[in-house]
């Protein structure tokens, strides 16, 4: 018991919030807008979807069958810290796996994305490339409402 207790003390408010975001049964939380702690508002970071380090895991995913689905949550979630958010991430990563191990079909439901973002495909993405639009909340929404309309027919 005193196990549990010590596991449990070591849980993280973010660890619960990201469960609680995966599990979809919450209302959806404006993902526009990230905060360093949840009660600083004012200090506002551009949005995760546009971090090409993300994208390279994103890619080693859809391209190497040794990286299943959790692992490639972790290290999205070690890349992007305190920013990750499951509910972000879900309809790219949803792509691939409704690609079930074909590659190609994955890389062009990608580079829907990539493409809107960075203005190249997945597998031209380098750590270099800044996003070809502003990071503003409504586009990067649009890019997202785009995304999730082609998860969707999936």
């Amino acid at each position: 018991m005193m196990l549990v207790t010590e596991a449990w003390s070591n849980v993280q408010a973010v660890t619960i919030k990201n469960c609680w975001n995966h599990t979809k049964i919450q209302p959806q939380v404006d993902t526009n807008t990230y905060s360093s702690t949840p009660d600083t508002a004012t200090t506002s970071y551009p949005s995760p979807m546009a971090d090409t380090k993300a994208w390279m895991v994103v890619c080693t995913f859809a391209m190497l069958d040794e990286l299943p689905l959790p692992n490639a949550e972790h290290q999205l979630h070690d890349t992007l810290g305190n920013h990750y958010l499951a509910t972000d991430w879900d309809p790219v990563l949803k792509i691939v796996m409704d690609a079930e191990n074909s590659i190609s079909k994955a890389l062009e439901g990608l580079n829907m994305f990539t493409l809107r973002i960075f203005g190249c495909h997945l597998t031209q993405l380098t750590l270099s490339h800044t996003p070809q639009i502003t990071a503003t909340p409504a586009q990067l929404s649009n890019v997202e409402k785009d995304l999730s309309a082609v998860w969707m027919k999936c």
